[in-house]
């Protein structure tokens, strides 16, 4: 059985400001008890491992604005199952696959009724709810180490549905930002994906990898009185570095970094494509000294090439 209370007290005062707000307190109790009863299975047949689990939970949750005297309270039992499930395919290599969902209080800054300041100009607020945010998630993932080949090769794909959260209404002008939280249950899903592929070449000493990954998110707002906008974000980056381990006091590494990403929501689209060039020599002249020398060269967005931008560095220790 576990316990948590936070009782918490704020204060507002505004300046003369264009834009003046009345001042706002906060003076609320908020209460959460829950239990929990835990079930673990474990079964080991061949190359496999299967591990499920239940926890069933009980929550009771209660809030208290002394101010207006408001009085929330709510009580939920929740049933929440596990998986795991893991191959091995040889020495080197094994596969494995995860779902779990669970039921949980949402986070405790939104039950701040009236604004509290978080900067000279923003202020944030929230209409309190007792709801569970509900969460699904699963992946697939490969691993692959090959020390005898000097091979390494990563795989993960991983997907999130989250019902129910707290979304943000925003008002935007010259003098303030006013930001209010509210619940709805809605859904908001995440998907991601990265790769890796790495060799080690003992006959010059160098390893080589590969990596990228893929990220797309889907989620709503709304701004300056707004209907609800949905919003999807997609992310798609590649990387291509080298490394030397020579016995040698000079050694490199560079790498080369290349993102694209794209944000918008149903009337807008905001494309880029980003480009990344780092080079590092490591020099050791003794066992005791190391100099680094850097040089980075970024081209923030690729569709204007001349605003580019070179930074050197150099450090010794």
């Amino acid at each position: 059985m576990r316990y948590a209370q936070t009782p918490f007290q704020s204060d507002l005062r505004y300046v003369s400001s264009p834009n003046t707000l009345p001042t706002a307190s906060n003076d609320v109790v908020y209460h959460h008890a829950y239990s929990y009863l835990n079930t673990q299975w474990a079964t080991n047949w061949r190359s496999w491992q299967i591990t499920p689990r239940v926890y069933v939970t009980h929550h009771a949750q209660s809030l208290h604005n002394r101010l207006s005297a408001d009085r929330m309270k709510q009580s939920n039992v929740v049933i929440e199952p596990i998986l795991q499930i893991s191959r091995s395919l040889n020495r080197f290599a094994f596969i494995t696959f995860n779902t779990a969902y669970s039921r949980r209080p949402i986070a405790r800054e939104h039950i701040f009724s009236q604004p509290v300041f978080t900067s000279h100009r923003t202020h944030v607020s929230a209409i309190p709810s007792l709801e569970l945010q509900s969460t699904w998630n699963a992946s697939l993932n490969l691993f692959s180490n090959n020390l005898e080949k000097g091979t390494e090769l990563q795989l993960t794909n991983s997907y999130q549905n989250v019902k129910g959260a707290f979304f943000n209404s925003m008002a935007i002008d010259e003098n303030l930002f006013l930001i209010q939280h509210f619940y709805m249950p809605q859904e908001l899903n995440r998907y991601t994906s990265t790769w890796k592929l790495a060799k080690f070449f003992n006959s010059i000493n160098t390893r080589l990898e590969y990596d990228g990954g893929f990220d797309y998110l889907r989620n709503f707002n709304f701004i300056n009185q707004s209907g609800m906008r949905r919003n999807q974000h997609y992310m798609l980056r590649q990387s291509l570095s080298l490394r030397t381990v020579l016995s040698g006091p000079l050694n490199f590494y560079a790498s080369g970094n290349w993102v694209w990403n794209q944000s918008g929501s149903q009337d807008q689209r905001f494309q880029n494509q980003m480009l990344v060039l780092t080079q590092r020599s490591i020099w050791r002249p003794s066992k005791s000294w190391v100099m680094n020398l850097d040089w980075n060269y970024h081209i923030p967005a690729l569709h204007i090439p001349e605003e580019s931008y070179l930074f050197s560095d150099f450090n010794l220790s």
